[in-house]
C-alpha cells in the first residue's frame, strides 16, 4: 500500500520457494525460477520455469 502496487496485478520472480509464500499471501503471481523450480510443489507457487529469459517471451500480461 505505502508505494502504491497492486498485489493482483503484480508477479513476484524468487529462486527460493518459501520466499513466495508471502507475496502469494498478498495475493500477487509468483513464479519459481531455477535448476529445481520445475519439481516444487508448494501450492503458493503459481509458476515454475528453470530459465526467466524463456519464460518472459512467452509471458501473456493479463489486466486484473
Amino acid at each position: 500500500a505505502r508505494h502504491g502496487v497492486e498485489p493482483r496485478a503484480t508477479c513476484f520472480f524468487e529462486d527460493l520457494a518459501r520466499n513466495l509464500a508471502p507475496a502469494a499471501a498478498l495475493g500477487m503471481t509468483t513464479v519459481l525460477v531455477g535448476a529445481h523450480a520445475l519439481e516444487a510443489d508448494a501450492p503458493f507457487v503459481h509458476h515454475r520455469t528453470a530459465a526467466l529469459p524463456p519464460f518472459l517471451a512467452t509471458a501473456i500480461v493479463q489486466e486484473p
